[in-house]
């Protein structure tokens, strides 16, 4: 059956009803469409709803191409074929390498994330087991986590009205002069003991002495009661009154006591140790509250003016300013070397540190900048400003002890007081608010008055 139009057997065959002629169904309708349903053969009027399906039981098969018909071209056929081969062939196993690529990223995602998911775990496991030890700990020996409002309003209190005096109070009218101050020279030396000794400015002989059971390196006498505050391993409170061969309490620490400082009010005391400072009640010798540094040893600690604030030094990492109410650290000093001495003045504007390298620096709080360095040969061992603020005292690892004066926020060194010991002193102070004589403590324990 071939096409009365194309002579090729048709697609999809249909038979006009009125002439009997067969057509492709496609080209039939083309062709009445353009020609006004006209038969193409007949001329006759010819419409699509004169045209009947022709439905074979077998599938029509389509003639052979030309090019199929002889040897060349069943060649070029082939090649045709073999090149389309070729390129899936190629396009197969690019696809195939993209998926391999794929499945490797995927199995080391997988490998990658399984090893992040047990590090986590073990983190996780390790951070129970830690947090476990820590509540048993606690549990153990309980260390407080804040200060009470009391405490809190108690310090506050303090230093409202510390620092309203501060501000009327004049410098003495009494005040050494500085002529004065060059001419102290040592005139007591009242002898050195290894036990805790209570002496009496005009008097070689001690008026009392403490045996406490801890080693001592550092004593403090309360400014407002009868007491005596020594501190090592342990810190133990005496009564300098009755002098009891017993301390009134003792407060364990876990490590050695580097540096003590009482508030202003008298009724809290500050100690820090190597890595951790700490707050405690005077009357009771309660711990209120610990403050654990991991990131700085801590070499000694002094209490501003005003109660609110306190000062730490390191063993190098400077000075750091703390608020005692946020627990939180409020300045950043920067100073080379081990802090061995710190030193409010009373006014509260400044700061004296001294390193063991021998560099005193003053610092003005206001603006939380050195305004002064002065060097002192052979290193620092200790600083203390007097009561008025107007000199400085320094000891000198030499022995010696270098008087300053505070001037135009300059320190300008007035004295230097000789000492025939070996050992520098490892405390001094202003023996009175006038700054009448001077006290120090040398290492080989001897305690000297210089008037």
């Amino acid at each position: 059956m071939f096409c009365s139009i194309s002579g090729q057997v048709p697609r999809e065959p249909v038979v006009s009803t009125k002439s009997g002629l067969l057509f492709d169904k496609d080209l039939i309708h083309k062709w009445l469409q353009e020609n006004d349903n006209t038969c193409p053969i007949t001329k006759q009027p010819l419409s699509t709803e004169d045209l009947v399906s022709v439905v074979s039981k077998t599938p029509t098969q389509q003639p052979r191409s030309i090019t199929a018909t002889s040897i060349p071209g069943m060649l070029q056929s082939l090649h045709n074929e073999w090149d389309a081969v070729m390129l899936e062939t190629f396009t197969l196993k690019q696809q195939l390498e993209t998926a391999r690529q794929e499945l490797a990223h995927t199995l080391y995602q997988h490998d990658a994330a399984c090893r992040v998911i047990a590090r986590l775990m073990k983190e996780r496991d390790d951070a129970k087991n830690a947090l476990t030890n820590a509540k048993n700990k606690m549990e153990e020996d309980p260390t407080p986590d804040g200060l009470s409002q009391d405490v809190i309003n108690k310090l506050v209190a303090t230093s409202s009205t510390l620092s309203s005096g501060r501000k009327v109070r004049q410098v003495p009218t009494d005040l050494k002069t500085e002529t004065q101050i060059k001419g102290v020279a040592g005139v007591i030396a009242v002898g050195g003991a290894s036990q805790v000794a209570l002496y009496d400015q005009h008097h070689t002989e001690a008026v009392a002495t403490f045996k406490p059971q801890h080693a001592v390196n550092s004593v403090l006498f309360h400014p407002k009661q009868n007491l005596l505050i020594a501190s090592g391993d342990k810190i133990s409170f005496w009564d300098t009154v009755q002098k009891s061969s017993q301390p009134l309490r003792t407060l364990s620490t876990n490590q050695t006591v580097t540096g003590a400082s009482i508030h202003p009010s008298g009724d809290f005391l500050l100690y820090v140790s190597s890595s951790a400072w700490n707050f405690s009640d005077v009357s009771t010798g309660t711990l209120l509250y610990s403050n654990a540094v991991n990131q700085a040893q801590l070499t000694c600690c002094e209490f501003h003016p005003d109660g609110l604030i306190f000062a730490t030094g390191t063993s190098g990492q400077g000075v750091k300013i703390w608020d005692i109410k946020s627990k939180q650290i409020a300045a950043q000093l920067d100073q080379e070397g081990s802090i061995v001495g710190l030193s409010f003045s009373e006014n509260g504007y400044y700061l004296a540190t001294a390193s063991e390298n021998g560099t005193v620096m003053l610092w003005d709080l206001r603006k939380v900048i050195c305004i002064s360095t002065v060097q002192v040969e052979g290193g620092a061992t200790s600083v203390k400003f007097d009561h008025s603020g107007v000199y400085l005292a320094v000891g000198t690892s030499s022995g010696n002890i270098i008087v300053h004066t505070v001037q135009n926020k300059q320190l300008t060194s007035l004295n230097t007081i000789k000492s025939s010991s070996q050992q520098g002193p490892t405390f001094v102070c202003w023996g009175n608010k006038k700054a009448e004589y001077l006290v120090s403590v040398g290492g080989d324990l001897t305690v000297k008055v210089y008037e």
